[in-house]
């Protein structure tokens, strides 16, 4: 049995279950401050911290790039060349000096002029990414930072240093004794550091305004170029205080991102002192919960939402959420990605679900409902059910060919074209089937979900990202 316990925070009502909760739908506020109580900090330090991190992650850390077609020249791959130039880094200063973190921007065309000063920079904001199991399935979502966020003449480093945030903190343990297995003769240290995660997002007019600015002006491609450029502007960054960052928190702040797996999602603000005050002036503090539905609202999924569902980094959006550079060469888990990447694409996609009518007597948020197709579109997987048709070997003495062979259906539900992982009982976080909905083709479907025996209706869309 579950204990239920109501509680009320800064307007936001939750019912509580054990380390669970399914949150009561109320709208959130356009901004707010959130503790990321579920996330854990390792530092790589030392002179091949880049390479190393490079080597795990689907994250390019140093700048080069694997030409895909060996036996031509494309446009993109002159244009690669330039776009490496580009930058000012040697490989003397990414071993010995704390340079910053490459950001590559996918979004931008390698085969178009116009775009290429947009695709590659030197900064000291951090950056999304995946930590990949050998056979290719997520191990754990992550951020990592240059750090100290800020180099001055009391804090100069000889060598690169990173901030590794891992977003799932029950994950922490077998990645950290992960990275020591790797680390092999690298010359890296790693250690468990204690700091704080905070989420800031501000949906008000002036904070879409507030969100251009930091990115055109303080962290943008186009014009941070090198180590030097990337620190004045974090400088800059911090002088100018557009956040309103508290003196503490500026004092302590180790790390910071522009969290942009989507479009004006938020930031997050890292401080070195865990009992430290909220680091931004005059804000509501929001519970743990509402980052789960800001997530939600986005799209954007973390592995803690899967369970013990094993996924592929594109069935999460790693594409969409600009959490990999696909020309970084080899990695842990590459191969799989990229077969995927250059091949037919992902079978499955997780997106955002709204459900027609609130769904009773869920006991936990996290509680995997079944999704199945409406009978309207019976039609459509028709033809997958009679390629579910096999004869049975054993069924008959005589070939397949005679006729009192028995055809045998294969197991697969064929009705069931998904599950969802996450949900407040209004709306949530879905995994679903390509041969129902084709996100790339279409915005919404309806869709049938079964919880308890009972059938209810909903919609999958994915405007979020299509729009």
């Amino acid at each position: 049995m579950f204990s239920f316990n109501r509680v009320s925070i800064t307007g936001l009502s939750f019912v509580v279950t054990g380390k669970r909760f399914i949150s009561v739908p109320s709208k959130l506020p356009l901004k707010g401050l959130i503790k990321l109580e579920n996330s854990k900090f390792l530092q790589i330090s030392g002179q091949d911290a880049s390479v190393f991190i490079n080597g795990l992650t689907t994250i390019k850390m140093v700048p080069k790039y694997l030409k895909k077609n060996q036996t031509t020249i494309s446009a993109a791959d002159v244009n690669n060349e330039t776009i490496l130039n580009s930058i000012n880094l040697s490989q003397d200063e990414i071993n010995t000096s704390n340079w910053g973190i490459l950001h590559e921007s996918e979004e931008f065309d390698p085969e178009e002029p116009d775009e290429l000063p947009m695709r590659l920079g030197i900064r000291r904001d951090g950056r999304f990414g995946l930590l990949l199991r050998a056979n290719g399935r997520i191990f754990s979502d992550l951020f990592i930072y240059p750090s100290p966020f800020n180099i001055t003449n009391d804090n100069k480093d000889s060598e690169p240093s990173y901030l590794i945030e891992i977003l799932n903190k029950n994950q922490f343990k077998p990645i950290q004794m992960m990275l020591k297995l790797h680390k092999l003769r690298s010359k890296v240290n790693i250690k468990e550091v204690n700091l704080t995660s905070w989420f800031y997002y501000n949906d008000t007019k002036e904070g879409f305004k507030i969100y251009d600015s930091i990115f055109e002006n303080y962290f943008n491609n186009s014009f941070s170029k090198n180590s030097k450029i990337a620190n004045d502007l974090s400088l800059k960054f911090i002088s100018e205080n557009q956040l309103s960052l508290t003196k503490e928190s500026i004092s302590k702040l180790s790390g910071f991102a522009i969290d942009d797996r989507s479009d004006y999602f938020g930031y997050r603000i890292v401080v070195s002192d865990p009992n430290s005050e909220p680091p931004i002036l005059n804000e509501k503090i929001l519970p743990y919960e509402s980052y789960i539905e800001r997530r939600i609202q986005h799209g954007i999924v973390e592995n803690s939402d899967l369970g013990n569902i094993a996924t592929l980094p594109f069935e999460c959006n790693i594409d969409w959420m600009h959490g990999i550079n696909y020309d970084k060469g080899c990695y842990m888990g590459q191969e799989l990605t990229i077969r995927t990447w250059t091949g037919n694409g992902t079978a499955r996609r997780i997106l955002p679900i709204k459900f027609d009518e609130k769904i009773p007597d869920l006991k936990d948020s996290f509680e995997k409902l079944e999704l199945r197709v409406i009978i309207d579109d019976n039609d459509i997987l028709k033809d997958e059910k009679s390629n579910n048709i096999a004869f049975n070997p054993f069924g008959s003495s005589s070939d397949s060919s005679n006729s009192n062979s028995k055809p045998v259906r294969a197991r697969r539900d064929v009705g069931k074209v998904g599950e969802v992982l996450v949900n407040d009982g209004i709306c949530g976080l879905a995994r679903i089937e390509k041969r129902y909905f084709d996100w790339d083709k279409i915005q919404t479907k309806k869709v049938k979900v079964v919880h308890n025996g009972i059938t209810y209706m909903a919609t999958i869309d994915s405007s979020i990202w299509n729009s």
